[in-house]
């Protein structure tokens, strides 16, 4: 009993012992150590005070704010604090208020009738004062405050070639960090921003980066001097920045630089991501450059693309493009389809402002803002394939279609207006007719008329690969249109031109005129190049105006005028000059008393810019003109081979140009701006007489896509058929670059005279030639050079007199 009393006692005192045990438990959970004294755990251990990294900027009597102050806690939560007090460690460079506003010199305080801490009274001590922020006995950390002189403009410091500042390129993903160099506006010997030898109102070079051959420094490093300067690029897909400065490359380009301290933003410089050097274009599967390929099967390229460091570019923006985009076409990533059997060739361009942009003003440095181009790649899709025709005549308002596959000859089709012109875009999609009182649109499937447009009249000279762009020249009012189909919408230049052609890409689009020389580009606009006597001069043959009898358009009869002593009111296809864009689109080249070339490298050398110089001339006279490329030679699959097949009537002779296309970067000189592509080497010229075929106007040069012949059409004083038939001359150019090809003729059967215009059809096998004489198209056998049928397309003027097919497109027809 005893035992139990005792234990009973022991067990009341010792439960109250350890009800006091865990009491004093929870309280020193409260506290940081867990022993129930020091700071407790919603207490302020740190504070932290931003911009801790960069700083603050402010020039003379300029203010600026500190950021909140954060609090933690010892457990590294956020603690609260009631207020902070604000220091700095010298208020005659920078002061601080009760509120962490922030003085470029000192604040008032006890101005009479003034509020203290509302006006910034500038010290015009330049230095760097260090602002903290205090609470519960602990301090922040310190915030660097720079003052100085109010700046005026800031250059930025990037990649340069020693002191001697030339900008400099990086590669792709190479870093570089940023500085700058400050200046300020001279107050004369005292003021803000003294200077004893600089006039008042001149800049004063404030602070630049260190030279790099190791002479001593004038003036401080901008960062210890003014502080932290923000860059943003205008554009960051060609480089990034961060909160440091560090710019690291991105893709091919330039772009501005804008710098912004103390509240200040200025326009710093630029910044170059090294541009393509090269661009070498290869099927994907065997690192050829010419292929075969299946109908509906693609086929993928791929390119390499090294910059002009020798290091690979990846993920660039390439645009891919096809010399025969309706029968071949290629995709955005370089997939090749042939829809019908035909031959293109393929090429990879980096076109700004998609790839190597640039701002306008310094297009050209560093290779920069302009286009670097692939080598081509030559598809052949195999077979035969059956057509649909299309023909016309100027002065008839009728035209008529032709199926080839069944033999069906279409009845005319009325038109609105007759035509001065006619083009099939090279979708197939639709059929464009120029007059002078509107354009007339048919849609190629079903001969409808689709839309008649009269704000923009004249003559249709050409249509983007994609159908996207229509060029008409209002010949009468010297207004040349570029017409969107899809929205309708048009702009207007001042010009007036006889041929135009497109390059592959669609981007460019050039258009001659007698002695001139028009170019418009989607990035740099219009281009006016007045041409020495020489360039692009008229036809050496007789080139009449066509239809002189009678008025154009029919209806109504009085609008335009149009007689023999006002001939420019009509337009005739086949006068002169011409002109025929390279393969790849380097340069173009334009008919006249000499054989020219302008190259789409700009020459940023001369001041103003030339956007399209001269790359080139041949001493031989040509009335039109036609590239061939010569096919792949596989012992220099990255070098690009040309003929220029250029005609004249007078002499009458045919020119071969053979040359090398200048491809990929454009070249620059010794300071890093483009200078505008030669001929290197020079040309080699072969010729050929033309006498015997009776020729008066040479009127096309017309190649095949396969690169095997051209033909010649022409126009003649003959009445009757020659004897023996009218010849139809046929070139076929060597596929040794620089050797001599082979002028044959085709004799044209029945009552021919002469052929004057003439198409391929898109696989190569056939040629159609228009003649006059019979009014028939001729169907040329290309392999055998054999006139194998002749169509009678019944094509006729308003009052029923026949008349030549002179106008004519093609397509290829679907077999189902």
């Amino acid at each position: 009993m005893q035992r139990f009393l005792t234990f009973v006692v022991l067990l009341l005192l010792t439960v109250p012992v350890g009800l006091s045990i865990q009491g004093c438990a929870n309280k020193n959970s409260n506290y940081c150590n867990g022993v129930g004294y020091g700071y407790t755990n919603d207490q302020p251990v740190s504070i932290a005070l931003q911009p801790q990294t960069t700083g603050l900027s402010v020039a003379f009597s300029q203010t600026s704010q500190l950021q909140a102050p954060s609090a933690q806690n010892c457990k590294g939560g956020s603690a609260s604090v009631g207020s902070y007090t604000y220091g700095t460690s010298d208020r005659t460079i920078a002061d601080v208020s009760p509120t962490g506003a922030v003085c470029g010199g000192t604040w008032n305080l006890h101005t009479p009738a003034v509020a203290d801490y509302t006006t910034c009274l500038p010290t015009n001590k330049t230095g760097v004062a260090y602002m903290t922020a205090s609470a519960a006995g602990f301090s922040s950390n310190q915030v660097a405050v720079y003052s100085h002189p109010p700046l005026t403009s800031i250059s930025i410091q990037g990649p340069t070639s020693g002191n001697a500042g030339a900008p400099q390129c990086l590669s792709q993903g190479q870093t570089k960090a940023l500085d700058a160099t400050a200046y300020c506006s001279s107050t004369g010997t005292t003021g803000q921003c003294p200077s004893q030898t600089i006039p008042t109102g001149q800049p004063v070079l404030l602070c630049s980066p260190a030279p790099t051959d190791g002479s001593a420094a004038t003036v401080p490093a901008c960062n210890a001097l003014i502080g932290h300067i923000t860059y943003a690029a205008a554009s960051a897909g060609v480089v990034t920045i961060d909160q440091n400065g560090v710019a690291t490359a991105q893709a091919p380009g330039s772009t501005l630089i804008t710098g912004t301290i103390a509240q200040t933003s200025s326009n710093a410089g630029y910044f170059y991501t090294c541009p393509p050097a090269s661009i070498k274009l290869n099927v994907a599967s065997t690192g050829a450059t010419n292929a075969n390929v299946t109908l509906n099967t693609p086929l993928a390229l791929t390119a390499t693309v090294t910059d002009t460091n020798n290091n690979v570019i990846n993920g660039l923006a390439l645009t891919y493009v096809s010399t025969n985009p309706g029968s071949i076409a290629v995709s955005s990533t370089g997939g090749v389809t042939a829809s019908f059997p035909s031959n293109s060739a393929i090429t990879a361009i980096c076109q700004p402002t998609t790839c190597n942009p640039a701002p306008i003003n310094v297009m050209g440095t560093l290779g920069t803002g302009v286009p670097v181009l692939s080598n081509f790649v030559q598809i052949a899709s195999p077979g035969k394939n059956s057509n649909f025709i299309w023909v016309s005549s100027p002065g008839s308002p009728y035209f008529v279609p032709i199926d080839l596959s069944t033999g069906t000859i279409g009845n005319q089709i009325k038109m609105p207006y007759s035509p001065n012109s006619m083009v099939l875009d090279p979708t197939g999609t639709t059929l464009y007719f120029g007059s002078y009182k509107e354009l007339m649109t048919y849609t190629a499937t079903t001969n409808s008329l689709a839309s008649e447009v009269p704000n923009v009249p004249g003559v249709v000279l050409a249509v983007s690969p994609t159908n996207s762009t229509v060029v008409v020249n209002d010949q009468l009012r010297g207004v040349l249109y570029l017409y969107t189909p899809s929205s309708g919408a048009y702009t207007s230049f001042a010009g007036v031109g006889q041929k135009a052609v497109f390059a592959p890409d669609g981007q460019t689009v050039y258009i001659v005129g007698n002695g001139v020389l028009y170019i418009h580009n989607n990035f740099t606009g219009w281009s006016v190049e007045t041409l020495p006597a020489n360039q692009a001069t008229p036809t050496t043959g007789i080139c009449p105006a066509t239809n002189t009898t009678s008025p154009i358009p029919q209806d109504p009869t009085s609008y335009p005028p149009n007689t023999t002593a006002n001939p420019n009111n009509t337009y005739n296809m086949f006068c002169s000059p011409d002109l025929a864009v390279t393969i790849p689109a380097a340069a173009v080249f334009l008919s006249g008393a000499t054989t020219s070339a302008y190259g789409e490298c700009p020459d940023t050398t001369v001041a103003p810019v030339v956007n399209y110089p001269e790359a080139g001339t041949v001493a031989a006279v040509s009335d039109h003109v036609a590239t061939i490329p010569v096919p792949v030679d596989p012992n220099q699959p990255y070098i690009d081979f040309n003929h220029i097949i250029g005609a004249s009537a007078n002499p009458a002779e045919l020119t071969d140009v053979s040359l090398t296309v200048p491809i990929n970067a454009c070249p620059t000189n010794a300071n890093g701006q483009t200078t505008g592509i030669t001929l290197n080497p020079a040309p080699v010229v072969n010729q050929f007489s033309l006498a015997a075929y009776g020729i008066t106007n040479i009127n096309e040069v017309v190649p095949a896509t396969n690169s095997l012949e051209a033909f010649v059409t022409y126009g003649s004083s003959a009445t009757t058929t020659p004897s023996g038939g009218a010849l139809l001359p046929v070139y076929k150019p060597s596929t040794t670059a620089g050797s001599p090809g082979t002028l044959s003729s085709v004799t044209l059967s029945g009552n021919a005279v002469a052929p004057v215009a003439g198409v391929f059809s898109p696989d190569n096998t056939l040629f159609f030639a228009g003649t006059t004489g019979d009014n028939q198209l001729h169907v040329i056998d290309t392999t055998t050079l054999l006139d194998t049928k002749q169509i009678d397309p019944k094509l006729t003027d308003i009052n029923g007199n026949p008349l030549p097919p002179v106008f004519l497109a093609v397509k290829p027809r679907p077999t189902t």
